[in-house]
């Protein structure tokens, strides 16, 4: 079977004709950890989880492009990470802990507030239940109740 040519689909023109509409581009960070937010879930004192640091730091990447009739973007990324004792690395795998980086998951008006790095938080918390059932059905059972 011959492997679809893509260099000369509609899509692949369309794509050039936009790269030459917009033209050159300079993308550069212009905040980065500074405006972190950090978040702390309490654990109790019978539960095998031990304290854990959820934290979300926000990076804004501006693209200028040279033309004068293209504005020029800003994209926003929130990186969410937990920091968990060695011990829990160990026992359950680094790869359930990884950071996950999220676009603006809310309106684009509310980005200056906490309420987006707040979501992302959640997002990530979402995704790490559902990983911990599939890695430990009881611990995600605790976790859930520590979370809620």
């Amino acid at each position: 079977m011959r492997e679809p040519d893509f260099n000369h689909s509609p899509l692949s023109l369309v794509g050039s004709a936009m790269h030459w509409l917009l033209g050159p581009s300079v993308t550069t960070v212009t905040e980065g950890p500074a405006k972190s937010r950090c978040v702390s879930i309490p654990t109790d004192t019978t539960d095998p989880w031990p304290q854990a640091t959820v934290s979300c730091v926000r990076v804004i990447y501006r693209t200028q492009y040279t033309r004068w009739w293209v504005p020029n973007v800003n994209r926003t990324l929130y990186t969410v990470s937990m920091d968990v004792p060695p011990a829990l690395r160990v026992r359950y795998g680094d790869e359930l802990f990884e950071p996950v980086t999220y676009p603006l998951l809310c309106n684009h008006l509310l980005q200056w507030t906490t309420y987006p790095h707040l979501t992302a938080i959640l997002a990530y918390l979402d995704a790490l239940l559902v990983k911990l059932e599939r890695v430990s059905p009881h611990l995600s059972a605790s976790a859930m109740r520590i979370l809620l």
